[in-house]
């Protein structure tokens, strides 16, 4: 299914100019967390600059610093081994008064894919 939100829309298209994904990193790996449902859930911005705004006012990132993902490297390794996993991906996540909003690895790669082909 491809998410056709303004949020979306958005998010594809930042990540699609530069290529590269965002998340953070801690410890010399990176964490995941366990959303509402239960489900662990695998954080990505579309920006340095948003993740930088997480990790300066959401608690559970503190401790964090960004870490750049390009998508050439995320697309086959990432999603691959995340999904195996089970884990969720919650994109653009802004603070804990808001709604997560969470695709699977399948929904990142169309919509990916959709979005890179616009900008070639």
């Amino acid at each position: 299914m491809i998410t056709e939100s303004i949020n979306s829309i958005s998010f594809y298209k930042e990540v699609a100019e530069t290529k590269n994904f965002w998340t953070v990193q801690r410890d010399g790996g990176v964490p995941t967390l366990q959303n509402n449902d239960g489900v662990n859930t695998f954080y990505v911005w579309s920006s340095r600059e948003r993740v930088v705004k997480i990790i300066e006012n959401e608690e559970p990132f503190q401790d964090c610093i960004p870490l750049e993902i390009p998508w050439a490297n995320f697309a086959p390794k990432w999603l691959a081994e995340l999904a195996s996993q089970g884990i969720t991906f919650s994109l653009n996540w802004t603070g804990s008064n808001n709604m997560v909003w969470e695709e699977s690895a399948d929904e990142i790669r169309t919509n990916m894919e959709k979005y890179l082909s616009r900008i070639k």
